[in-house]
């Protein structure tokens, strides 16, 4: 896993951002509009070929837009196996279906569909995630917010203690291992197992999600969570393509 910050700091990215992300010149730039993200904690995670070209893209816009002020991080894993090229958005612990919503960062992510091959499949694949968030307060021990179908079904503190949990729904279901302060998915019943290659999260706006089983894994701080049973998780969880098959 390679992980790299984007440091803000009233607004704009600093220097160790342009570090992080050495070679790819003018992906960091003065922030120019709050979006309308900011004040959220959220996650975007692209299965793409072309992780490059990924970070160069939605790095340019992530700079260029406010989205909070806490550091905007970002992951690459890579996949073994091919898999099916596209993006997965989560809100406050709710998934958010990109190419029904309205928004600066969804209409950008739906702009990068076509040249980025989203629902196209890629024999050399990487996930890359985007993690930011609000100002949390008073850095609460973290939880994890467990989703089965589009509904909350349980929550979590991350703790030392380690220990399995099988989380299941009617599409499939996923072995969710706490260890120390973070959360992985050690196995699951989807065919490429994106999830399982996800590796660990252990921060406030990150999450483990698995399409095909409509499970996911949330975290935020505690009394920070905002509930999955609402009208439209459902339908949100069936028409967002399958990241994995």
């Amino acid at each position: 896993m390679i992980r790299r910050d984007f440091i803000k700091k009233g607004g704009a990215c600093m220097a160790g951002a342009s570090v992080a992300l050495a070679g790819m010149p003018g992906l960091i730039a003065a922030a120019t509009r709050k979006s309308d993200l900011y004040g959220s904690q959220f996650s975007i995670d692209i299965v793409t070929g072309d992780q490059d070209r990924v970070l160069k893209d939605l790095g340019q816009f992530l700079s260029e837009n406010q989205l909070s002020r806490t550091a905007i991080r970002v992951d690459v894993h890579p996949l073994a196996g091919q898999h099916i090229a596209d993006a997965v958005l989560v809100r406050d612990t709710q998934l958010i279906n990109y190419r029904d919503v309205d928004g600066s960062l969804e209409e950008h992510l739906r702009l990068m569909a076509d040249p980025f091959d989203f629902g196209r499949p890629s024999d050399q694949a990487s996930l890359v995630r985007f993690t930011g968030g609000a100002e949390q307060v008073a850095n609460g021990p973290v939880v994890a917010n467990l989703f089965a179908g589009g509904l909350l079904v349980g929550q979590r503190k991350l703790g030392s203690v380690r220990s399995d949990e099988t989380l299941s729904s009617e599409s499939g279901s996923m072995v969710v291992r706490y260890e120390g302060n973070g959360v992985r998915v050690v196995d699951a019943t989807c065919k490429h197992k994106t999830c399982v290659n996800a590796g660990v999260a252990a921060s406030a706006g990150e999450s483990l999600v698995c399409i095909p089983g409509q499970l996911r894994v949330v975290l935020s701080h505690d009394g920070n969570t905002s509930n999955g049973n609402t009208s439209n998780g459902n339908s949100i969880m069936s028409s967002v393509h399958a990241i994995t098959q």
